[in-house]
Order: C-alpha cells, then structure tokens, then sequence
C-alpha cells in the first residue's frame, strides 16, 4: 500500500505483485481539510491519523502481509537541487554523488538523509544531470513516531520527486526502459 500525503489530500493505492508482475487491487483518494497540514506540520494529528486509518480500513489492509509506502510532500525539512557533475572515468557514481552532495549548501548539513536520482548522463562529456534530495532526519523521525501512535509502520519513505519514478522502475518491464516514457505526476 503506498500513502500520497498532501496537504489537500490523502491517496491511497494498493498493488499486489508476484513474480514481478504488479496487479492493481484498489484506490482511495480522501480530502484533508485546511489547517490539517500546515508547511509540513501536522497540526491536527488525530484528523490526519483517522483519515489515514479510514484509507487503509477501505483498502483492507493486512498488518502481517501489506507492506506501506509513504510519500510526503515537499516541506521546510525537504531539501532539493538539480545539479551537473563531472564523471571522470573509472569513478565511482555514488561516491562522486555524495562528495559533491556534501559540499554544496543546504546538503552540507549533519543529521541528514541523502538520496538522489541521475537524470540524463553525457557519455562525451563525462558529465550527469542529478537531483540530490535530503531530508532532515528530526523530520522523517517526526512523521514516523506520529504513524507509530497509530500503528503504523511505514517500510520506507519516499519524497514527492522520486516517487512516482521511483513506482515506474518498480514495475516496468524491459521494453519500457528502453523505451521513451512520459511519467505524469497528477
């Protein structure tokens, strides 16, 4: 089950997959009110709390079998850039990433989660078009401790920018990534 939490909305999808194939079983789309979510701050924890029990009730969730996804959107502990780094040969990708992620404000930072995404790579140029992301570790520790009042146990958190990339790597096949692809987020 993968959770969208916006600040207008909550949606909600649950695929079952089995020898890498995906089936799509159900979705749920609930609205959130104003004042809910405020910049990222959950300011009415037990409304948020019973909208997300209500999206996993009406998706049957199974506690010792469903596996959940959470996506939070962008706020003041999410940190993003799209940057082009020089790859010379032989170097390793994820080390130059992370070297560089290190040395550009706000990525800095200690007591950070780090992840990125290549966007397009040169070859001639040895150089790669990445998206570094960071979310501050105090946030993410926040939002988990609010799903644990709940019982809720996330198995991973994503971040609006990779989360739908992220499901199209997921599930497609060999044909589609080779494939041109537009991926909509809507």
């Amino acid at each position: 089950i993968s959770i969208d939490l916006g600040h207008k909305s909550l949606k909600a999808v649950k695929v079952y997959h089995k020898a890498k194939k995906f089936y799509f079983v159900d979705k749920v789309e609930l609205p959130i009110e104003d004042g809910v979510i405020v910049d990222g701050e959950i300011n009415q924890p037990e409304i948020l709390g019973g909208k997300i029990i209500d999206a996993l009730e009406y998706l049957k969730y199974d506690k010792g079998f469903d596996d959940i996804f959470l996506s939070i959107s962008w706020s003041s502990g999410i940190l993003a850039d799209q940057v082009n780094l020089k790859f010379p040969k032989g170097s390793d990708e994820e080390e130059v990433i992370l070297f560089e992620a290190g040395n550009r404000p706000p990525f800095d930072e200690k007591d950070i989660t780090l992840d990125y995404q290549v966007l397009n790579s040169n070859e001639e140029k040895e150089t790669k078009e990445v998206l570094l992301v960071a979310a501050k570790n105090a946030v993410l520790q926040k939002w988990a401790r609010f799903l644990e009042t709940f019982s809720i146990h996330p198995l991973a958190f994503d971040v609006d920018s990779f989360s739908v990339y992220n499901t199209f790597l997921s599930c497609a096949s060999e044909s589609d990534l080779t494939d041109s692809v537009a991926i909509l987020n809507i």
